[in-house]
């Protein structure tokens, strides 16, 4: 039985972690995920390892070149080969076309992407300390067409294109070829349950315990449980992944300088989205 690749897509620190546990929550019918755990549904798609088990060969010998065309190849394997009717994959990338002209994330294998996004004036803060850098390199990064993470050739990640956050997210909203639900960082904060339960029906899974969901997964809880027992994804050089939770810090704490480039940069996608 073939399955369906759903992507849950995001430019970094948007919220894709926290919808993943949400998720993940679901899965598990409102009990508290181990932030730690593999258990239910999602897990990332730019995985150095997972790509060479299913094409079987040594990504660090590969180019860039040879390992975009290899990507879409191994999602179409994984959907045709999945017993599961639905893979939901965390995706950093933006939508992109290989060298030789296909796209990276098939639409015909795809259900479709839900968009995670976050007024980008907030996005520089979180990345800059995430990063374990300054905010006026991340703003540069953010206004990069050709910026890319993890783009060495060592490491558990692939190459990652990121590109602008304005072009990563019209890549996937309006160019990827396939249904695609918009989901606020900010609107998630506001309501957590309303915009789970909106993620559930555009995945067409069972919404039955979205409010226990959203409980089991409020930043208190999982700041407690990586104050407790860590975190497998939070970098070596900051002190903690779940920092705030919150909104509308990089109005309070940028520069006029860094706010008037932010805006200057991705004016159109961030009146668009309601964050001028």
């Amino acid at each position: 039985m073939a399955g369906k690749m759903a992507w849950l897509a995001s430019y970094p620190r948007s919220g894709n972690t926290w919808m993943r546990l949400m998720l993940r929550s679901l899965h598990l019918e409102g009990a508290e995920p181990d932030i730690n755990g593999n258990e239910g549904p999602s897990s990332p798609i730019a995985s150095r390892w997972d790509l060479e088990c299913a094409g079987g060969l040594q990504a660090s010998l590969l180019t860039w070149d040879e390992l975009a065309e290899l990507r879409p190849y191994v999602y179409r394997m994984h959907a045709e080969r999945s017993d599961e009717p639905l893979l939901l994959r965390k995706v950093h990338d933006s939508c992109w076309m290989t060298p030789q002209g296909k796209r990276a994330f098939p639409p015909e294998i795809s259900l479709g992407a839900v968009y995670l996004v976050r007024d980008p004036r907030d996005v520089a803060v979180s990345l800059a300390h995430f990063w374990n850098t300054n905010i006026d390199h991340v703003i540069g990064h953010m206004g990069n067409i050709k910026s890319t993470m993890a783009a060495g050739r060592q490491g558990g990640q692939l190459p990652q294109l990121t590109s602008t956050w304005s072009h990563h997210f019209k890549s996937w909203v309006d160019d990827s070829e396939m249904p695609v639900l918009v989901v606020r960082y900010e609107d998630t904060l506001a309501d957590a349950a309303g915009q789970l339960r909106r993620v559930a029906k555009f995945l067409q899974v069972s919404d039955d315990h979205v409010e226990a969901a959203a409980d089991a997964t409020s930043f208190s809880r999982m700041t407690q449980q990586e104050s407790s027992s860590g975190f497998r994804e939070k970098p070596p050089k900051i002190d903690r992944f779940f920092r705030e939770g919150k909104s509308g810090s990089g109005k309070r704490t940028l520069t006029p300088e860094q706010l008037e480039t932010i805006e200057n940069d991705h004016r159109e996608v961030m009146e668009r989205l309601g964050y001028l």
